[in-house]
């Protein structure tokens, strides 16, 4: 019942080898037969001399990055010296972070760049496409986790030119809750470069042909007859369970006459169960054993954990490869389909799998020891599951942390919480779970964590989640009167009323935490204070003000500019950018300039993308300011390409808007609407910002699209929100961007906005906007006949434009000038 799905596959890969990679994925619900599709496919194309690498993704994986890629490429046996030779040791290198065991002597160091790991994984696909058609199978993507989703969507958009197939695999029921997979698909969808093949349930006839097919010879057609029709009921032509009842029922487990009074899940469970009883008790034991580790399985894990010697160990897993629990994968073994495993895990009482989540916890820190930094992730579950609190605290702590190294925000999100969960119903950690007084050293641990779960919701732009662990951490911290955290505390609060729009509450929050600090003497706190002051005053448009904060946190971390003080991004890099920006609104651009300047340089040379992009974004706005339209474009762009590497959703919004600015400034007003519209649809949202100012943007996109009605809507809803939020300096923006658009039909009202945008221009420093409203105005007096007033205007124009040194747009207006005279 699979011709047609097996013939598209075929074609992709026919398409791939001329050139046409792409991804087909397959969906189905659990059973549906997609290993099987996967599998036969898999045969073909080997047989044709196509490489073929087969990966898997596993439920109780999903925070470890990368899994299913991993399991893929060593399980393929493609990372060998001959292949990998031929590989750019650039490349080659990044890999090292994937498989340690691809390390050569005379390799560079590596990046810590989720791209250039993503384009090394790329490149390597590539290399080896150039020798043989490639086919990479990546199983159960829905339990994948999200970098992994990344890299799919990655290099899903960029396998044009190469005769590379990659096929995800994954169960329609559980896409609801896999949000990064469907955001890949719809990525790759969007962009033609998908295919996928939905797997209904068998036909009744093609149930019947697959009965036949396992039927013993000289079984009577009465019961053949009789067998198809109550397989057909209880299967409703799910080949798992058809072929699960099939192999039972020649075993000798069930009758003929079937009961179908049961539901579908529990005779698929009834009936792995009747296979399980079967098997030894040794193998019962491992099968157990194996079920809570809960992945594929490492031999001498398995033996470690279970108690048994090693001899007795690969007999028992002999025995389960015998009787199709287990099956090989790669240098391990793993469960021929997950509902065996499932099943498995729930045969076993509740007090018996603590007792084997702790047993494998043991396991792995006598494997692994001081090495087990590898292993973080596995041995908090299992001391999570095995009642061993306190270390996996401490190890959820520790994988949250290298997940947020990796830029893996949302698992190490997850392993916070996990953390934090634990932590609560730990004695001593005030819960009110327990009659003992709380401890001081858990509730420190409690703070901290909050924290840290802080950091890692922040490029998620996850306001809500943020603002309950900033004031749980704030409430516990003065029960304890922990004044350095508090003052810390308070700094973070400051960042958040910025984002939820709450200026003055930010304003003062910043001012306390500084207090605080200084009362102390902490040397941490004032770099965060000063940084969010100098952000929220430049929302306010006290341009000034801003600068002077965030001089003072270049001067606070002078001598230690590659150390984060608390926060999740090097303040060095980011206060220089902000300080550029400012720099540039204020009309000095060799200050804007050089500091953005400087921040791209550190941001490089500690190689952290979200720094990067932030650096990358200031440069983009300063030349933008400076009217250097192509050079803006050019960093917005990077910007935003690393945006989509790593998962910094508070940030998308804005660089995605400045970016179809620049877009419909350089000739793309379509794509650059485009751009807007998506960015104006989430900025409205807590998670990000400067919606007024993407409004206005947006308002001069729609002008060039000549779409005036729909453009001055734009501009009034950017004033209104500036006003509303007391943002002064877009509020001066908008203005004159409602001038512009007036200027077309009623030029009295078009004059008072512009000559308002002048007047909060001049109020506030704003020396290139002042000049720009200058030129709006001698445009508009010219247009009405007003020759005086417009070259007043004009040359007042020209003459700043020639002081700011802005060449794009002082040739305007001396042009204007020149008309005028």
């Amino acid at each position: 019942g699979r011709n047609a799905e097996l013939s598209r596959l075929r074609e992709a890969l026919d398409e791939a080898q001329q050139g046409r990679g792409r991804v087909v994925i397959v969906v189905g619900e659990a059973g549906i037969g997609k290993t099987t599709l996967t599998s036969s496919f898999a045969a073909a194309a080997a047989a044709q001399g196509s490489c073929v690498m087969t990966g898997r993704s596993y439920e109780s994986e999903q925070i470890l990055p990368f899994a299913p890629w991993v399991d893929a490429f060593q399980t393929g046996g493609v990372l060998t010296g001959e292949v990998l030779d031929g590989l750019d040791p650039r490349w080659r290198a990044e890999l090292t972070r994937l498989f340690p065991e691809v390390h050569a002597k005379g390799l560079p160091a590596p990046s810590d760049d989720s791209r250039r790991l993503f384009e090394s994984v790329l490149r390597l696909l590539m290399h080896l496409a150039a020798a043989q058609p490639v086919v990479v199978i990546l199983e159960d993507m829905h339990w994948a986790d999200e970098m992994s989703t990344r890299l799919l969507s990655f290099v899903g958009r960029r396998l044009q030119g190469h005769a590379v197939l990659i096929v995800p695999t994954a169960r329609e029921e559980e896409l609801p809750d896999a949000s990064a997979l469907r955001g890949a698909v719809g990525e790759l969808r969007a962009g033609n470069q998908l295919d996928e093949i939905a797997l209904a349930a068998l036909s009744m006839s093609d149930t019947a042909i697959l009965v036949r097919s396992q039927i013993r010879s000289g079984t009577g057609d009465e019961v053949i007859a009789r067998l198809e029709d109550q397989i057909w009921r209880m299967s409703e032509g799910n080949p798992f369970v058809a072929m699960e009842t099939l192999r039972a029922f020649g075993e000798g487990n069930i009758p003929l006459a079937l009961s179908g009074s049961l539901s579908l899940p529990e005779r698929v469970r009834e009936v792995i169960a009747r296979r399980l009883e079967r098997l030894t008790a040794r193998g019962r034991e491992l099968a157990a054993m194996a079920a809570v580790i809960g992945r594929e399985l490492d031999f001498h894990l398995v033996a470690r954990a279970s108690g048994m010697g090693e001899h007795e160990a690969a007999e028992a897993v002999e025995e389960l490869v015998r009787r199709r629990i287990l099956h090989v994968s790669g240098d391990g073994f793993d469960f021929a389909h997950d509902h065996i495993r499932q099943a498995t895990y729930g045969r076993i009482l509740a007090p018996q799998r603590t007792v084997l989540h702790a047993r494998i916890a043991r396991a792995l820190e006598d494997l692994y020891g001081s090495d087990s930094s590898l292993h973080y992730a596995a041995l908090g579950q299992h001391c999570e599951q095995g009642g061993l609190w306190d270390k996996a605290v401490a190890y959820l702590r520790k994988a949250g942390a290298q997940a947020a190294e990796r830029s893996a925000y949302r698992e190490a999100a997850h392993a916070f919480e996990r953390a934090l969960a634990l932590l609560e119903r730990l004695p001593g950690a005030g819960n009110t779970s327990t009659n003992r007084p709380p401890s001081r050293e858990r509730d420190i641990e409690s703070i901290e964590l909050r924290l840290m779960l802080r950091n890692a919701l922040l490029p998620l732009g996850d306001e809500p989640r943020i603002v309950v662990c900033l004031r749980q951490a704030e409430r516990t911290a003065e029960r304890l009167g922990d004044r350095s955290r508090q003052a810390r505390i308070l700094s973070y609060l400051c960042r958040h009323l910025l984002r939820v729009n709450e200026y003055r509450a930010s304003v003062e929050a910043g001012r306390r935490a500084l207090t605080a600090a200084a009362e102390i003497g902490d040397v941490d706190v004032p770099v965060g204070a000063n940084f969010y002051l100098g952000m929220v005053h430049e929302f306010l448009g006290n341009l000034p003000t801003a600068l002077d904060h965030l001089r003072e946190t270049l001067r606070l971390v002078e001598g230690r500019e590659r150390e984060r003080c608390g926060l999740p991004y090097l303040p060095a890099v980011f206060a220089r950018s902000l300080l550029g920006w400012c720099a540039a609104d204020l009309g000095d651009f060799g200050e804007g300039f050089a500091r953005a300047r400087e921040a791209i340089e550190l941001a490089e040379s500690v190689d952290q993308p979200w720094d990067r992009l932030v650096a990358y974004h200031s440069m983009g706005v300063v030349h933008l300011e400076h009217g250097d339209r192509a050079d803006a474009l050019h960093f917005f762009d990077r910007a935003v390409r690393l945006c989509e590497s790593i998962d910094v959703v508070g940030m998308h919004a804005n660089m995605t808007g400045y970016l179809g600015y620049a877009r419909a400034l350089t000739g793309e007003p379509t794509d650059g609407a485009h751009l807007l519209e998506q960015a104006i649809a989430v900025s409205g949202a807590p998670q990000s910002w400067a919606q007024s100012r993407l409004l206005s943007f947006f308002a001069e996109t729609q002008m060039l699209l000549g779409r005036p009605a729909a453009a001055l809507d734009s501009a009034n809803r950017a004033l209104q929100l500036a006003r509303e939020r007391a943002e002064r300096g877009y509020e001066a923006w908008a203005l004159r961007a409602v001038g512009e658009i007036l200027a077309l039909t009623r030029t009295t009202e078009a004059a008072a906005r512009c000559r308002e945008a002048l007047g909060l221009a001049e109020a506030l420093g704003m020396r290139p906007l002042a000049a720009h409203c200058h030129l709006s105005l001698g445009e508009l007096h010219q247009r009405t006949g007003k020759r005086r007033d417009a070259l007043r205007h004009a040359t007042a124009a020209a003459t700043a434009y020639r002081e700011l040194d802005m060449p794009f747009w002082r040739e305007r207006a001396d042009a204007l000038v020149k008309e005028l005279e």
